[in-house]
């Protein structure tokens, strides 16, 4: 059985937010809620393209410009409570759309890299999202 896969993207160049970075705080999650990358599971079939573009596109209600294997900025596999997945992180920019926010989202931030390794200084972000922003920021 193949592994599971996530795909997070680093959401850059949304018009009103240059040199911001796009993150997330989901609803029905416990309190203090951390912030997160946009993203998510890959689906069965899926490639790494089109996870990214969903994935923006539920969370954010925009579009992205195409994501390629050279756009991949960090991979780890992980083990965690829910087994071993690899984890992707993209750099993704803005194409289309207004933000509007999907129905899995509490509220977006749009954070400059200092700010980012602030929030992360301060465990304000999920962990894995942190490790990964530390390697790319």
């Amino acid at each position: 059985m193949d592994k599971s896969c996530v795909v997070f993207a680093i959401v850059k160049g949304i018009p009103g937010h240059d040199g911001c970075i796009a993150m997330i705080q989901e609803k029905n999650k416990p309190e203090p809620k951390l912030w997160k990358l946009v993203g998510g599971t890959r689906e069965n079939g899926e490639s790494l393209e089109d996870t990214a573009h969903r994935e923006v596109g539920e969370e954010l209600g925009i579009a992205i410009h195409s994501v390629m294997e050279h756009d991949i900025v960090y991979e780890a596999e992980l083990k965690g409570k829910y087994g071993v997945h690899d984890f992707i992180l993209v750099e993704g920019h803005y194409c289309a759309g207004e933000v509007v926010l999907g129905n899995e989202v509490e509220r977006v931030g749009f954070f400059t890299p200092v700010q980012i390794k602030e929030m992360i200084k301060n465990r304000q972000v999920v962990k894995n999202h942190a490790e990964a922003l530390r390697a790319c920021l």
